[in-house]
């Protein structure tokens, strides 16, 4: 479902990114009558994630068929549904903003709200592809039960892995933590192994194990991984927004960024927020937008 619009015309608001946040934003802005667009590309950070849980009424949904029924839903209320990537967003001379895209002419918009999401880096090691979004998992919040009594294997960033091996032990008391020699500990109730994993040992599209330096194999059926997900995009950065250490854009809590009439949602903000919160997200941001764009046409005179 693509609805292209006209690109003579500028919207009220253009939306980056059509996931939960991108759609929940539209949804409220389209039914405040305003001429909105979300472009996206169609690469969400849950992509290829089977079922997705914690969301009220929605639980072991998958994710997307959420977005498809957020798509219908939106659409319903005249928003135009752009399926392309964004190439570069600038700042125009009138203030508005002109999203620049891969596969069609440029987008204007009076207020843009990024909803671009983020990225989980991965550690490279084979056999963890094939079980990412099935076995294998970053939020315990929300695979945490499917994994739960199971043998779990926790890698990736040292950093992180002590601190989600210790939550994990919520859902199961058979957790193992993988960490160098030196790192920090993992705290009671977690047997910490030193030897680097080569290799996560997958059976029927399922984990049985991981591959350890010297050919051992530890039996595990869950992996998770500790990871410090960054900003999918730049676009905030591009456009000067401050931002914080770890890249994401710092905003109010209703999503207003450093930059007039930029707003940031969902996992743009923060890798904190699952599909509720960011939906939540989404929902606030948009109507803070419609006030703006009330305010700036009451204050203009006729």
């Amino acid at each position: 479902m693509d609805t292209t619009p006209d690109p003579t015309t500028p919207h009220d608001v253009v939306i980056v990114g059509g996931s939960v946040a991108g759609l929940s934003a539209a949804l409220v802005l389209g039914r405040a009558r305003l001429r909105v667009a979300v472009v996206d590309a169609g690469h969400p950070v849950n992509e290829g994630v089977a079922h997705s849980h914690g969301f009220l009424t929605n639980d072991g949904a998958p994710p997307a068929d959420l977005v498809a029924r957020g798509r219908a839903e939106v659409a319903a209320y005249g928003v135009d549904l752009v399926d392309d990537a964004v190439t570069g967003v600038r700042r125009a001379d009138d203030g508005t903003f002109v999203v620049a895209r891969a596969g069609g002419p440029d987008l204007v918009g009076r207020r843009l709200v990024l909803a671009t999401g983020m990225r989980i880096p991965l550690p490279e090691l084979p056999g963890l592809d094939e079980v990412w979004g099935g076995d294998a998992a970053s939020c315990p919040f929300c695979h945490g039960w499917e994994a739960r009594d199971r043998p779990i294997g926790v890698l990736g960033d040292p950093a992180g892995v002590a601190h989600l091996a210790g939550l994990l032990t919520q859902w199961s008391d058979d957790v193992v933590a993988f960490l160098p020699d030196g790192a920090e500990g993992a705290p009671p109730g977690v047997v910490v192994d030193h030897r680097e994993p080569t290799r996560v040992v997958v059976e029927d599209g399922h984990v049985r194990g991981v591959e350890v330096a010297g050919g051992d194999v530890v039996a595990r059926e869950a992996l998770f991984v500790g990871a410090w997900p960054g900003p999918a995009s730049s676009l905030a950065a591009d456009l000067g927004c401050e931002v914080n250490d770890g890249g994401f854009p710092v905003t109010t809590d209703e999503g207003l960024t450093s930059v007039p009439g930029l707003w940031a949602v969902g996992n743009a903000v923060t890798m904190a927020r699952g599909l509720v919160e960011s939906a939540a997200s989404g929902s606030v941001a948009a109507r803070m937008v419609v006030v703006d764009l009330v305010q700036e046409r009451l204050a203009t005179p006729a």
